[in-house]
This record gives structure tokens, sequence and C-alpha cells, in this order.
């Protein structure tokens, strides 16, 4: 295949089709929300491909596209634009205070990881040829010996015939999906937030699905093992509950699948029970991995760790954003089967919101509308696709409405800033349905960058599946007079503000939950809303109550992922002390995607898409900011024929980091041998960082370090032996207290140490959606504005930007 046959300049069939798919769109009324049937329509009556992955993943290799100036050349020339919609205005309000900041503070500890043996061995780094290859080694030389049960054994041989044979995982979800629609609703709706698909063997008590390849200083092809294995949260099982319908069809159907229609429910029940037998023997046979380093035949590292240093406190503290004159809120509501969601409380709840994330604009205007959420038969992919297409229009309609270029009828944001706050009526995680939002945000980043402008700096979403905040309004003199209940010893830590007046009375009283310090102990200072200490009023002067206000916060949580999309900074103290309050960050992060293949299974070659996308934190123009998009830069590669974009997204990099400021940089499955050789043609301002590359024992790792259950929000700084390097390990607040594994760490690697610990500290953004401290807050450096580990590739900025030569 040639080079013009990989790349058809003057091939722009997909451009074409999407500007006239774009002209109906507009002439039609547009609004804003996730694509509707009509849409979809459009595209199809302008011949936009979308018939599966391979049509459209085909047209944006091969075609040549750039459409953001066509796009907004076409708006401005309309001057009005109906609006599909009903909008209507719910409720206005003033700010009439000012309140402290919030914070969240966490434990500091030092360590050091080394693999000279000193302290408690954490992990296992095991040479292999292939992850299968270590996986059945590590059961063989290891688990099997530590059980000593037929069942586990028979469980195992089912999960490596699965493995070596790959069955087709869309057959298990959907066999799965066939059982969830049979199985009584309560155990249907515990199996649906188990965050399992039936894409993968359902999980065991020591099983291992996979094993990641080491990223470590000087590893090679090492692939890191988890000590137990997995599955042993028995709450959290699936097979357990799936066991307990086996008198189902699909359930055992389902269980054949997967070749474990033999197993019992007692049988799974003894394997949990093992527990205690298990763990030592796998401690003892460590010690003899360590001291021979090797597994079987297969050459074996074990990862050792010790504290050192004093704990420390860290606080993360939101920058306030209070010059905001107008705040618009657009409100969704999505209609399904069962209904239009009835939120109680929305004053309060926004209330709340921005009390905690410390975004206190001058004046709101809350705007209400109704869509309709649509589940379609149609694949992910076309799903996903539509999805894209739908935001990249309307993200140019919503620049052009932000820079007055625009009016749409019934819709006034060229002033201010606008939030799109949505309730999706759903316990699913509609991806397509979220992602369509933060499309939305990334199309307005990339209108910024090729029109040296600003405006993603006023826009913001949250999405909620229900409504988190059932708790009646009552009016602001009422909120006020709850203080008076308030135990007298108490009242200082639980202060009153009438922070917003909304036009009815109500909503607009929040207090400061502050608590006294005891110790060195960490403590969280947040807001919570006058009608939820309503709800206890009877009661406030019990100890308890206050622990059960703390343990029940998705409101909370919702401020926290609100202003983790949004452009504000942090503050990081240490001791009391502001650290890294001078440094500019960068993050380069640099993933790829699969588009379609072509060939056998012997001499196929993938065609791709790969993105280097780079945001800014830290300090810029006496701001403090966090994800302002700085650069993307698309290259399309097909590495078995005429193209290769892999060493020119190297080029881009090397052209992108530069010495001043500080660089991190994080580049989708680089291997081992890579790192070295790229960071030695890297000014010393950079730093790689990897997610993926480590997995840690839990109970191990907590013993080593002397990490107590009662810790709420720890973060471990460990120093790497010999070498240039730190690791980060903190609790997952996602993950279940059961968990066996600290599955994440992160890695820093750098040629020189151009910031100290405390510093990288603040690299870090470490504030997450649960207020505590979390890597979370680090990955999304690199794939902003997408709030979570999907790396998404294929969004707007591609079409708007187009890809370079």
């Amino acid at each position: 295949m040639s080079d013009r046959e990989v790349y058809i300049r003057e091939s722009s069939k997909l451009q074409r089709a999407l500007v006239s798919a774009f002209n109906d769109y507009i002439g039609s009324g547009m609004y804003f929300g996730p694509p509707d049937g009509k849409f979809r329509r459009i595209l199809l009556d302008n011949e936009v491909p979308m018939r599966n992955l391979y049509d459209w993943g085909h047209a944006l290799i091969h075609d040549d596209y750039r459409l953001g100036d066509v796009l907004l050349g076409m708006v401005k020339s309309q001057g009005v634009i109906g609006y599909q919609k009903d909008v209507k205005q719910i409720s206005r309000a003033r700010r009439v205070s000012d309140i402290p900041s919030p914070r969240s503070e966490f434990l500091i500890l030092w360590g050091k990881l080394s693999n000279n043996g000193e302290g408690i061995p954490v992990g296992l780094l095991v040479n292999g040829e292939s992850s299968e290859e270590v996986i059945g080694t590590y059961y063989r030389e290891v688990l099997r010996d530590a059980f000593d049960s037929e069942v586990f054994n028979k469980l195992w041989e089912s999960l490596m015939d699965y493995l070596t044979y790959n069955f087709n995982p869309s057959t298990g979800h959907q066999k799965y999906r066939d059982v969830l629609k049979t199985l009584p609703s309560k155990s249907s709706e515990k199996l649906m937030r188990l965050n399992y698909e039936g894409k993968s063997f359902p999980s065991f008590p020591g099983i291992i699905r996979t094993v990641r390849l080491a990223v470590f200083p000087n590893s090679g092809k090492f692939y890191s093992v988890p000590l137990f294995g997995e599955g042993w949260n028995e709450n959290r099982s699936v097979l357990r509950i799936l066991l307990k319908h086996k008198d189902n069809p699909q359930v055992v159907e389902f269980l054949r699948h997967y070749g474990i229609e033999w197993l019992e429910p007692e049988e799974l029940k003894i394997l949990f029970a093992l527990r205690e037998k298990v763990f030592p023997r796998v401690r003892g046979r460590l010690v003899q991995i360590s001291q021979k380093r090797k597994l079987g035949g297969l050459d074996a590292i074990p990862l050792y760790v010790r504290p050192t240093g004093t704990v420390r406190i860290g606080s993360i503290r939101p920058t306030k954003v209070d010059k905001v004159t107008k705040t618009t809120y657009l409100v969704s509501f999505f209609k399904n089967k069962t209904g239009t969601p009835k939120v109680k409380n929305i004053q309060e709840l926004l209330t709340v919101m921005m009390a905690n994330s410390y975004y206190l604009p001058e004046t709101i205007e809350v705007l209400q509308q109704n869509l309709e959420l649509v589940s379609g038969k149609r694949s992910k992919e076309v799903e996903e696709w539509t999805s894209v297409i739908k935001a990249t229009f309307d993200s140019v309609l919503l620049y052009a409405l932000l820079r007055n270029a625009v009016r749409i009828e019934g819709l006034e944001f060229s002033k201010g800033h606008v939030v799109f706050l949505n309730f999706l009526n759903t316990r699913d995680r509609n991806t397509v349905v979220h992602d369509y939002y933060y499309h939305l945000l990334d199309g307005v980043e990339n209108m910024d960058l090729l029109h040296g402008t600003g405006e993603r700096a006023r826009v913001n979403v949250q999405n909620f599946g229900h409504d988190v905040y059932p708790y009646g309004p009552i009016g602001d003199e009422e909120a006020l007079n709850l203080w008076e209940k308030v135990p007298s010893k108490k009242r200082n830590e639980v202060v009153p503000y009438r922070l917003y007046e909304f036009e009815d009375g109500t909503g607009g009283v929040v207090y400061l939950l502050n608590p006294s310090k005891r110790g060195k102990q960490p403590s969280t200072a947040w807001y919570v809303g006058a009608s939820k200490l309503k709800a206890y009023e009877d009661n406030l002067d019990r100890h308890w109550v206050w622990g059960r206000i703390s343990q029940h916060r998705e409101e909370y949580y919702a401020a926290m992922s609100l202003r983790n999309t949004s452009t504000a900074g942090y503050l990081l103290s240490i001791d009391g002390r502001d650290v890294a309050t001078h440094i500019k960050i960068y993050a380069h992060g640099v993933f790829a995607r699969s588009l379609y293949r072509v060939g056998d299974s012997t001499s196929s070659s993938n065609y791709y898409v790969r993105l280097l996308k780079t945001s800014t934190y830290g300090l810029l123009d006496g701001k403090r900011v966090r994800l302002l998009p700085e650069r993307i830069i698309y290259r399309r590669d097909n590495p078995r024929k005429a193209l290769d974009s892999h060493p020119k997204i190297f080029e881009d990099i090397k052209n992108a980091v530069e010495d001043d400021g500080v660089h991190l940089v994080h580049v989708q499955s680089l291997r081992n041998v890579e790192l070295g050789e790229t960071l030695s043609e890297l000014p010393a301002s950079a730093i790689f960082v990897d997610w993926d590359g480590l997995v840690l024992s839990k109970e191990e790792f907590d013993r080593a370090m002397g990490i107590k259950k009662h810790y709420r929000s720890w973060l471990a700084v460990l120093e790497v032996g010999g070498h240039n390097a730190r690791v980060f390990v903190t609790k997952d607040p996602q993950e279940n207290s059961e968990s066996r594994i600290y599955r994440h760490p992160l890695m820093m690697l750098f040629s020189e140490g151009v910031l100290s610990d405390e510093e990288m500290l603040f690299t870090l953004g470490l504030a997450d959606e649960k207020g505590g401290v979390s890597l979370a807050g680090t990955k999304r450096l690199f794939y902003a504005p997408y709030p979570d580990v999907s790396r998404k590739v294929i969004r707007p900025s591609l079409l708007l930007g187009g890809v370079v030569e």
C-alpha cells in the first residue's frame, strides 16, 4: 500500500458530509444535550459514515478534515439560531456573604522502596515472555500449594483455558446482560453496582486475570504480580451472588461460558475461608523466592518497603473563584421509561456545591430543560461516534455564544460562566451520555487553541445519576436558627453562613463543619446544607449524628467533581507551609486508538490515531490554574505500512518539553526499554509518570509503613533505592476496604532532581471526588477534560483541528 493510498489528500468526503449535516442541524434548531433520534437521522441523511467502527475509522484515517473554522464561519453567518427545547427559569440568587476556605487534610508518610532486602516484601516482579507465562508460573510455584484445594485448581484450569483460547468477551457480556434481566431486582441492582460487565472471567479468591509490564528502573521485561491474587472481597463477589440463583437457566448458561457451571455456593465459601491459611503460606514461599531471585525458571525481583522520616500533615485547599459576575446553570432532567426525575432542593444543592468548591459567583440563574434518555440497539462504538459529532457541533455553537458571535433563542451565555448540570435518571454508568458533556468541554478547548482565546475557563459540567440531596427545603431564617440546637461545646465547630439569597428565601444557608484538631490526625473542613441538619434536628446533641452526616455526603463529592473539571487551581500546604507556589507545570500525555485493521491474524496491519495533549497547571499569569489546554497534536499511524507516526510523536514531545517549568510526561504503554532512552534525550525538566506498572500487597505495605485502619486519608512517598525515581501510594477512595492490593501506585522517573519531594507532591494534583487525597487527580492532568482513565482519543478536537502532516 502506497503513501497515497494510506492518506488521500484530495478526499474530504467526511468533512463535506459533516458540514452538510451541521447545516441541517442548525437549520432545524439546536439543543445542548446528547444525540437523539432526530439528530441521528440528520447524520444518516447526509451520508456521514457511522455504520460501524471500520466505517468511520477508515474515514478518519484516509480523509482530510479540519472543521473548526468552517463550522464557526457558518454559525456567524446565521446571526440567530433556534433552540429545540423549552427552557424555563426556575431560580435566581445573589451572593450575600463570604465564607472561609474548605480544606482536606491527609497524612504524608515517607519511605524507601528497594530490591535489596531492606524492610518488608510488598511486591514481586517476574521476568517472562508474556503475561500468560508469568500467571501460569506463579500459580504452579506459589498459589497451588498455598491453597491446597481441588476446587481452586479446577477454577484455575478454567481460567487458564479462557485466557489461552481467548473467548470473545462480547459473548460473555451478552450472556451476563441476559442474566441481569432475569434475576430479582434486588440481586440485579447489587450486581450492577459491582462494576462487572461479564466481559472477563468472574473473580474468585486468588484469581490473577492479567499482570502488567512493570515500569521500574532497569527492570527490563518484568511483570508485577499481586502476591495473594485478587478476588478476596466476599461481599463484592459476583460469583457469590450468581451462585445463589443457580436454579436460573441464564445463570447456568453464563457460568458454562466460562467452564464453571459445576461450582456450588458452599465450595466458593470454603475458598474465602482459606484466607488465614493461604496468606502465611504465600509469605513463606516469598522468602524462598526472594533469596533465590527465581520463580521456577523465571528471574524474579522482590520489592521491599521500609519507613523513613517523620509523618507530616498535608492540606489541600481550593483557590477562591469570586470575581464571576454571573453563572448560568442549565439543568437538564432526563426522562426515561420510569419518568422524569424529581429533585427536591436544587437551590440548596447548588449552594452546598458552590461553598465546598469555593466557587462563589456574585449572581446565579438556574434554567431547566427536559431531555429524553434514548437507549437504542446500536453498538457502543457507533453511539460513541454519534456523541462525538453532536458535541463537536454543539461546542462550536457554545464557543460562538460565549464570544457573542451568534444568538441562540432563549439562551444568554455571552456574559459570565455556564455550568451544565445533568440529572440522568439512571443508576447505570451510561458513558456515552456522560461523555457528551466532557466532549463539549474538549471542543471548546480546541476552539480556544485555534483562536488564542480562553473561553474554556467559563464552562463546566456535572452529571448526576439521580437526586443526591433528598432533603426538603426550609426557609433561611429557620435554617440559621438551627444553630441554637447545636450543643454549646460544639458551636465553634459548626458555624452557619447565609451565602446566597434566593427569590423564595430558601436554600441559601450552609454550615461549616470544622472539627477541632486532635493531635496529629488530619481533618476536613467542609460545608453541609441547613436542610440536611434539619433532618437530624432532634439529635444534634448526640455525638453519633455528626459521624453519620459525614459518612453520607454525595453532595460534597459532587462539589469536588465540579471543582476538578474546572480550570481553577489548588493550594497545597505541608505542616502549615504552602509549597510550590511558584511552579508552572506542563502535563504531556500521549495516547493511541486503533481504528481498524486489515489483513489476517498472521499479517494484520492496524491503523491508529495518536494524540499528544498538553495541559498547564500551577502559576500562570499570576493566577493558580489547573488543566488549561496548551497543545493538541494528532497523527495518523500505520506502523507496518507507509505511515509511522510513532517516532514523530516522540519528536513532538521533545519539541514540547522546554527548560522552563516542570514537564510531566505520560506515554500510554511505553516499554521500559524506551524509558531511559527517551528520558536521556529530554531536558532535565522532564519527569516520566506511570500508574499502571506496579501492584503492591495492601496488607504487607500497611504493615511495612505502619498504616492504621483508622487512617482516613494518607499518601506514602517512597524513594527508590539507587535511582532517580519516586513511587507514590495512597488508598483508592473508590476501593473497598477489603481489597488486598494497591493496584495503581504512581511512579515518577527523572534524570535530575529538579524538584524537592514536597514540590513533587504539588505536581500530583492530588484532590479527588471523595474530598481526600488521590492519584486520580494526577491522571486527570493528562486526559483532561475527561474524568476517568478511558483515554478518549476520538474527541471533538480531532474533527475541529484535524491531523498534522
